[in-house]
């Protein structure tokens, strides 16, 4: 008989990655939206239908600067 760990699978609470058109949208939203942070982070949940933390804009904008 097979344990029950064994057979369940693993859950994964970890938010999935930004996708390349993700980014694409963050850069966009940023740049019209460049002093108002809780504005595009709004916008980009809206657009999206992910949640983005403010951590997670600033890796994009590092990565692409």
């Amino acid at each position: 008989m097979a344990c029950w760990a064994c057979t369940t699978a693993p859950q994964s609470d970890r938010p999935t990655l930004p996708t390349p058109d993700d980014e694409r949208q963050v850069l966009d939203i940023i740049d019209k939206n460049s002093h108002k942070t809780k504005t595009a982070i709004a916008q980009l949940q809206e657009v999206t239908e992910k949640t983005v933390s403010l951590d997670t804009i600033k890796r994009i904008l590092k990565s692409y600067h």
